[in-house]
C-alpha cells in the first residue's frame, strides 16, 4: 500500500502547482523557473539538498520496471542507463544507473552554474570570503560526501563494477542516509546571486573558435562585437551552441575545472577531460568525458532544486533548461501533455543520446529523470524514440 509523502513534499508539490499559472503570463526566464521549482511569493518551499528530501529510499517502483527497461533495451538494440526519481515520494527506478556513459552535451549546465558560483563569490570582499579549504568542507557537509576528491582513477573504480550487470544493482540508499544525517551547512555566499556586472563582461572569440552546432555565437553579428559571460551561458544551456560551450570552459579555466566544480558540489564521478568537439568521439570503453545516469541525476538536482547554488542562479539556470530548444523528439515526446521539463540533450558518436532533467506534473509533483544511451558502432545515430519510451514509462510508474 503506498504510503503518502510527507507534510514538506505536500507543501512543495503545491507550490508548484499554484506557481505552474505563472507560466502563461510572463515569458522571462525567472518566472518560468519560479514556476517550475515552486520559487513562487518570495518562499523556497522544498529548497535544500534533494538527499535530505530523498533520504529514506521511498517507495518501490512497480514491479516488472526493470523488466520493461530491459525489454525496450532489447527492442531497440541499444544500452541503455536510467536513473528516476519521484523527488516528493522518494520512488525510484534504477537502470545501469551505476554504468559509465559518454558524458557528451550534459555538461553545460555544470560549465553555467559553475560560472554563476564564481561571479557570485566574485562579489564579495575579501574578507568576508570563506577560505577554499572552509568552503570544500562546507560543501561536503552540505552534499552528504566526506570529501573533495579529484583522484580520477578512484573516481573510475567507484564508479564502474568489475562486471558491469545488465541491471543496476549499486545501493545509493546508504549514500542517501548518509546525506538525510548530515547537516546542510553552506558557504557563506551559496545564498548571494551572481554578480551582475561579472556576468556582463563581454567575450569576444573570432571565426576559428566556431564549430559546427553552433546557432547563437555562429551569428555574424556576434562574430564582430562578442557575448556576455551571461548570453554564452544561455547559448550553451538553451541551445546546445557548442562554440558557447567551449568559451565557457576556457574562462573557467579548461576541462579540468568542470571536473573540480563536479567535485565541490558531492559529484565524485562525472568527469570532463576534452573539449568540443573531441569530447563527444565516445569510444567504447572510455573513461574519460564520462558519467553516471545516477551521478549526473543527482549534481542537476543539486543545481536547480537544492542548495549547490543560490536561489536567483538556480532560477537563472532551470530557466535556461526549461526552454532547452532541442530534444523535441525526446523526454518532451513521451511526458505526458501538461507536464513541464527543464533538461539538457546530448549526443555524439557510437549512438550517444542523452536526456536528463526534472519533470512536473500538472500538480507540481518534480521528477527527477535521466536516461542515457550508447550503442557499438561508430556512426550509428542515437535512438531518440527510445528516449520518449523511456520518458512514458517513468512518467507512468514514478507517480
Amino acid at each position: 500500500m503506498r504510503s503518502g509523502p510527507g507534510r514538506r513534499a505536500v507543501l512543495a508539490a503545491g507550490a508548484g502547482a499554484a506557481a505552474l499559472a505563472a507560466v502563461t503570463m510572463s515569458g522571462t526566464a525567472c518566472a518560468v523557473a519560479a514556476a517550475a521549482t515552486g520559487r513562487a511569493g518570495g518562499g523556497v518551499p522544498g529548497k535544500g539538498t534533494p538527499g535530505r528530501e530523498t533520504a529514506s529510499p521511498g517507495e518501490a517502483a512497480p514491479r516488472g520496471t526493470v523488466d520493461r527497461l530491459r525489454a525496450l533495451e532489447r527492442a531497440h538494440g541499444t544500452t541503455l542507463g536510467v536513473f528516476g526519481r519521484n523527488l516528493a515520494t522518494g520512488r525510484t527506478v534504477r537502470y545501469r544507473a551505476g554504468e559509465l556513459f559518454p558524458l557528451s552535451g550534459l555538461f553545460t549546465p555544470l560549465a553555467a552554474a559553475a560560472l554563476l558560483r564564481d561571479s557570485a563569490r566574485a562579489a564579495i570582499p575579501e574578507s568576508a570570503r570563506t577560505t577554499d579549504r572552509a568552503d570544500a568542507r562546507a560543501a561536503d557537509r552540505a552534499t552528504g560526501h566526506p570529501a573533495n576528491r579529484t583522484d580520477d582513477r578512484a573516481t573510475d573504480r567507484a564508479a564502474t563494477p568489475e562486471s558491469a550487470p545488465a541491471t543496476d544493482r549499486t545501493d545509493h540508499r546508504a549514500t542517501d542516509r548518509a546525506e538525510a544525517r548530515r547537516t546542510t551547512d553552506r558557504p557563506a555566499d551559496a545564498t548571494r546571486p551572481a554578480d551582475a556586472r561579472a556576468l556582463a563582461e563581454v567575450v569576444r572569440y573570432s571565426r576559428a573558435d566556431l564549430l559546427p552546432d553552433s546557432p547563437v555565437t555562429g551569428a555574424a553579428e556576434h562574430l564582430g562585437q562578442g557575448l556576455s559571460l551571461a548570453a554564452l551561458c544561455e547559448a550553451a544551456v538553451r541551445h546546445g551552441d557548442r562554440t558557447a560551450g567551449n568559451l565557457l570552459l576556457r574562462h573557467l579555466g579548461g576541462p579540468g575545472a568542470l571536473t573540480r566544480f563536479a567535485r565541490s558540489v558531492g559529484d565524485r564521478v562525472t568527469r570532463l577531460d576534452r573539449w568540443e568537439p573531441e569530447l563527444n568521439s565516445a569510444e567504447p570503453d572510455r573513461r574519460t568525458d564520462t558519467t553516471t545516469p545516477y551521478a549526473i541525476a543527482r549534481t542537476y538536482a543539486h543545481l536547480t532544486v537544492g542548495d549547490a547554488l543560490g536561489t536567483a542562479d538556480s532560477c537563472l539556470l532551470t530557466g535556461w533548461m526549461r526552454q532547452h530548444t532541442a530534444g523535441a523528439a525526446r523526454f518532451r515526446a513521451g511526458l505526458p501533455a501538461g507536464w513541464l521539463l527543464a533538461d539538457t540533450t546530448g549526443g555524439g558518436s557510437y549512438g550517444t543520446g542523452h536526456d536528463v532533467g526534472i519533470a512536473w506534473t500538472p500538480e507540481g509533483t518534480p521528477l527527477l529523470l535521466a536516461c542515457l544511451t550508447r550503442g557499438s558502432e561508430p556512426g550509428e545515430e542515437p535512438d531518440e524514440a527510445l528516449l520518449a519510451a523511456t520518458a512514458a514509462l517513468l512518467a507512468e510508474v514514478l507517480v
